[in-house]
């Protein structure tokens, strides 16, 4: 299912923005020039990822509970105690909307 998720003017560069969709949470990101979704709850904590930080040099959200990372356009954890992956989502710029691919 596709879902306009917002205008890409409310995503700036460096911006990341929590969605919920049908009961999930879902992070979007613009970073580097490209646009990212994953899940927004910390697979160790269950925080809320938009609550993080972004590392844009290694391109890696950080949880601001655990401290743990992954890795914004694969889901892999990348520093513990993450240790499981988030669900990507494939998001596209269409005209001036983001729109996700949403699969539950």
């Amino acid at each position: 299912m596709q879902v306009v998720l917002c205008k890409a003017s409310d995503l700036p560069e460096g911006a990341m923005k929590r969605f919920e969709l049908m009961g999930y949470d879902v992070l979007a990101i613009h970073a580097s020039g490209q646009y990212f979704a994953l899940d927004a709850a910390c697979t160790n904590k269950y925080a809320d990822l938009s609550q993080g930080t972004l590392d844009l040099d290694r391109k890696v959200l950080v949880c601001q509970e655990c401290r743990g990372s992954w890795d914004i356009a694969t889901g892999e954890p990348k520093d513990s105690p993450a240790a499981f992956p988030l669900t990507v989502y494939e998001i596209v710029l269409t005209g001036e909307d983001l729109v996700l691919t949403f699969t539950y």
